[in-house]
């Protein structure tokens, strides 16, 4: 079951139900669902991205509702630019990697977001599952993004939609092999909290949206620093920075 918001329509998961969104019943749906994680419906691949949310209190559901709708907003707003592309495009790594403009259209439009309220370590606003397309996203790091207009928003889109690339995913994995080496934590339970290997993983992906952005013809946010600028912090635009020798 899916809920209109404006013009748009995106599904509220609690438990594995899809529950109405009516103002009414915003402080009683969630005695009635319960609570739980969301895996959103997939994709149609002839659209954009779908947009779920997922609740673990009552009391989210109007921000995480809210958050949802701008983020829903943003990606159609960004689906002609990104379908635009060329198909012969490309974005060239150092890695010596290679993202076209055929692959990127073919996995955007087979991404899922979803919108929550779950509480992630301090160096992480959301985490996306690569395998799967999915990127789950807190309600307050789609409004704190919002907040660099123009290009916020759309930056945060990309930064995870770029996790989601072969591109994204080797770094990834190179990243935490030397982690887990160097530290001896090879669960990785400490990889997110701050590590140099988190960092690179996130400046790389970073660097990525920011080159999609310009061959979209996507406004950039403009950027900021905090001290150190490889930190997280929601004053830092983007956090972390950007990977400098991640693009030719």
């Amino acid at each position: 079951m899916t809920a209109r918001w404006g013009h748009a329509m995106i599904d509220i998961v609690v438990d594995g139900k899809r529950i109405n969104w009516a103002g009414k019943k915003a402080k009683t749906f969630y005695e009635k669902a319960g609570k739980g994680l969301v895996v959103p419906s997939e994709p149609s691949g002839f659209g954009p991205p779908v947009v779920a949310a997922q609740l673990s209190k009552a009391d989210s559901l109007e921000p995480v509702r809210r958050a949802a709708h701008q983020l829903q907003r943003s990606i159609a707003q960004m689906h002609g630019p990104l379908m635009a592309l060329a198909d012969d495009m490309a974005i060239i790594f150092t890695t010596g990697a290679r993202l076209r403009g055929d692959q990127i259209k073919s996995l955007w439009q087979h991404g899922r977001f979803v919108v929550n309220d779950h509480i992630y370590a301090t160096s992480r606003g959301g985490a996306t599952i690569a395998s799967e397309r999915l990127s789950h996203i807190r309600h307050d790091t789609v409004s704190g993004y919002a907040k660099h207009e123009p290009g916020g928003l759309e930056f945060i889109i990309l930064h995870e939609f770029m996790h989601m690339t072969e591109a994204g995913i080797a770094v990834f994995a190179d990243e935490f092999a030397a982690y887990a080496k160097a530290s001896g934590d090879q669960p990785g339970k400490r990889y997110d909290d701050g590590s140099i290997h988190f960092r690179r993983t996130e400046q790389f992906v970073n660097a990525a949206a920011r080159e999609l952005m310009r061959a979209a013809g996507l406004k950039l946010p403009l950027q900021t620093k905090s001290e150190p600028p490889d930190s997280y912090s929601k004053d830092n635009m983007p956090p972390y920075g950007y990977e400098m020798e991640a693009i030719h």
